[in-house]
C-alpha cells in the first residue's frame, strides 16, 4: 500500500490556523521524494508505453535487442562523384548513398583506412557495423581496393556499369574493419 506524505496543513481546523498559514507549510524534499517514489519506478520491469515523441540527446543503451514495429527510417544523403577513381572516405560512407559516375576507362574505388572508418562512422565495439549503398552509374567497370587497416571480403570485386551494391563496414578489432560487398 502506498504511503501518502503530509505536504501541507490545509486539513487543520480553523481554530488551529490562527496565524493564517493554511497551505503554506514548508515541504521537506524528503517528503516529496517519498511520495514520488511510491508512484514512480525507474526500475519497473513491466512493459511501458510512451504515447508521445521521445528525444534522446545522449547515447541510448539497450540491455537487449530493441524491437521496432514497422520500418526503421534513415536520413540518407547522396554524394555524387564524377571521376574515374574515388576514395570511399568515412564521410562519404556515412552519407548512406555514393553515386560514382565512372568515366574514361576502368576505375578504382578505394576504401578509407580502418582507423578512419572506425572514428568517422562512430564504431566503438568489435562487431558494430554500418552499411552504405554504392551506385556505379557511369560507363566503366569499377574495382574495389582497400587501404591499411581495411580488408575486403570480396577481394577484386567489381561493380559493372549501371549497377549497384551494398557495402557493409564491420569493426573487427581496435584499428581494423572488414568491408563486405553484398547484392552485387
Amino acid at each position: 500500500m502506498a504511503r501518502t506524505a503530509k505536504i501541507t496543513n490545509a486539513n487543520v481546523a480553523p481554530r488551529q490556523n490562527t496565524a493564517g498559514l493554511v497551505g503554506n507549510t514548508p515541504v521537506r524534499a524528503q517528503d516529496f521524494n517519498d511520495l514520488a517514489g511510491d508512484y514512480i519506478s525507474s526500475s519497473d520491469a513491466n512493459a511501458q508505453t510512451v504515447a508521445s515523441a521521445v528525444t534522446v540527446t545522449g547515447a541510448a543503451t539497450f540491455t537487449a535487442s530493441p524491437t521496432f514495429n514497422g520500418r526503421v527510417k534513415e536520413k540518407l544523403t547522396l554524394v555524387d562523384v564524377d571521376a574515374q577513381n574515388l576514395t570511399i572516405t568515412a564521410a562519404r560512407f556515412l552519407s548512406g548513398i555514393i553515386r560514382h559516375t565512372s568515366v574514361t576507362g576502368g576505375g578504382t574505388a578505394t576504401m578509407d583506412t580502418g582507423p578512419n572508418f572506425i572514428s568517422g562512422l562512430g564504431l566503438s565495439a568489435v562487431g558494430e557495423s554500418m552499411k552504405c549503398t554504392y551506385i556505379n552509374d557511369g560507363d566503366q567497370t569499377v574495382t574495389f581496393a582497400v587501404a591499411s587497416g581495411c580488408t575486403l571480403s570480396n577481394v577484386g570485386n567489381t561493380v559493372l556499369t549501371n549497377a549497384s551494391c551494398t557495402l557493409i563496414c564491420r569493426m573487427t578489432a581496435a584499428a581494423t574493419v572488414d568491408v563486405s560487398i553484398a547484392d552485387n
